[in-house]
């Protein structure tokens, strides 16, 4: 039963971060008959995915990568030489 209710506890919140970070779409150019570029065709597209930057939330993703990694052979390497 407690592992049932972690699992739905952890959806909840896998869920509910979706609708709590999402952002609306952006407020249309021009006259609004092309919504890309603004109903000018001469202007270049935007680049998929709307230039959102990714780099703080990836490097601190990889970093609490390493300090887990470097945590555990830590603990492997000290289990070995308590035994």
């Amino acid at each position: 039963m407690k592992k049932a209710a972690k699992f739905i506890i952890l959806a909840a919140f896998l869920f509910a971060s979706a609708s709590v970070f999402a952002q609306g779409p952006p407020p249309p150019n021009g006259n609004g008959s092309d919504p890309i570029s603004g109903g000018n065709s001469s202007m270049e597209a935007p680049p998929p995915g709307g230039g959102a930057p990714i780099s703080g939330g990836l490097g601190m993703l990889i970093l609490m990568g390493i300090g887990y990694g470097g945590r555990k052979y830590y603990q492997f390497r000290n289990q070995g030489q308590n035994q």
